[in-house]
């Protein structure tokens, strides 16, 4: 009889394939050390691109981190390249930009390498457009979470290189790694909203000064979301009480929960509508509670155009007590359980 781990395997290697993971060959490669070596370019450095990069690293000791811009050291290299970013059908995000697929198809054509690999959503779209240059190219065709997505590509690379690799040892972690998605113990890293979560939130404070002196300060409650949580929560009828439960799991209660919450209730709709307006697939929407040049209230969205702000009618003294209460909200991305 097969053992609990050995149908892991199996699992793991059938998840492979229907990812769109297409079996490679072994390169040739000009030096010794770019077979345990491979080069991964980064292109931001979102939780789940973090992630992806630290669990390829467990496996790759030696591997290079470099970024999207280092073009020469890309193209000159000889070893497998793995590529790291936010994904969509159109190309992948960098430094708020896209970088469409065909600028990056014209890179792998000039690269030296034979094998390139792209941990990002829907980057099947640059294994069809590389489909004619002769080399390697591996991508996934739908979302794929950033740890789950390493473990795949982990193993390709060995493949490719005809490095021995404990099949059993990997599908394990690949089982644990939905196990603790499943049980809720994390959050899908999906290589498609702003913060790597489905759903997420953190705190932005903003300042200006002049001369020495401070004349502009404020503090912002960002949220984002994927498309189908923003569509589902964040309507009229459902987002107030949405973002009460948000607030209340940091302990932000009462009536400073319940304001916030009326300012989202009013501008739910515009919140998804930057569905829309964003090349990912998510939604970004936020409070902001300033307290220079005067107390004030607003309200934030976030699209490819640029931010843009909305001022609110709360009163000036209740600016005040929202800017210190949002002191709670911690100022990196954090994943929140889904109301």
């Amino acid at each position: 009889m097969l053992s609990t781990k050995h149908f892991t395997g199996l699992f793991f290697i059938g998840i492979m394939v229907m990812s769109g993971v297409a079996p490679v060959l072994a390169d040739t490669f000009g030096v010794s050390n770019t077979v345990v070596s491979p080069l991964v370019v980064q292109f931001g450095d979102f939780v789940e691109e973090m992630a992806a990069i630290a669990e390829l690293k467990s496996n790759f000791l030696r591997a290079h981190i470099v970024d999207f811009s280092a073009y020469d050291k890309i193209v000159s290299f000889k070893g497998p390249i793995i590529y790291i970013g936010h994904g969509s059908d159109l190309g992948i995000n960098y430094q708020s930009k896209l970088v469409a697929w065909e600028t990056i198809e014209v890179m792998v054509k000039a690269s030296i390498s034979n094998s390139h690999y792209f941990l990002g959503c829907e980057s099947s779209k640059i294994v069809e457009l590389s489909s004619t240059t002769g080399k390697n190219v591996v991508g996934f065709r739908e979302k794929i979470d950033a740890v789950l997505g390493a473990l795949i590509i982990i193993y390709h690379v060995n493949l490719a290189i005809g490095e021995s690799i404990n099949i059993l040892d990997l599908a394990a972690k690949f089982e644990r790694r939905i196990e603790e998605i499943e049980n809720g113990e994390t959050e899908l890293l999906l290589v498609d909203t702003e913060s790597g979560y489905r759903l997420a939130v953190k705190r932005e404070d903003r300042s200006s000064t002049k001369w020495g002196i401070t004349y502009y300060k404020e503090r912002i409650f960002w949220i984002n979301a994927e498309n189908r949580i923003c569509w589902t929560y964040f309507t009229v009828s459902a987002i107030k009480a949405t973002i009460v439960a948000i607030l209340a799991y940091f302990s932000i209660l009462g009536p400073v929960a319940l304001a916030i919450s009326l300012v989202f209730a009013a501008h739910a709709t515009t919140i998804t509508a930057t569905t829309f307006g964003r090349w990912r697939s998510d939604c970004m929407g936020g409070f902001g509670a300033a307290i220079l040049p005067y107390p004030s209230t607003n309200f934030w969205y976030e699209i490819d155009a640029g931010e843009f702000f909305i001022p609110t009618t709360i009163p000036n003294i209740g600016a005040l007590i929202l800017y210190y209460a949002l002191s709670a909200i911690p100022t990196a991305w954090v994943p929140v359980p889904i109301p």
